[in-house]
């Protein structure tokens, strides 16, 4: 998930504003205990929305 944050952290910093962030292609593997934790996200995004769809586009 580090990397999650990371790659979250990077594109923030390139892309200012308020507007949602949303990614796919994630393998639903990097998810701690296959649960998703906002908080994780939160933790970097600073209030702007988020979501990371995962590879099979199942999760969210």
């Amino acid at each position: 998930m580090a990397d999650v944050q990371g790659r979250l952290a990077r594109h923030l910093d390139a892309n200012p504003g308020a507007g949602w962030v949303v990614g796919a292609g994630n393998p639903p593997e990097i998810l701690p205990n296959g649960v998703g934790d906002a908080q994780l996200l939160d933790a970097v995004a600073g209030g702007r929305p988020v979501a990371l769809w995962a590879a099979d586009h199942h999760t969210l």
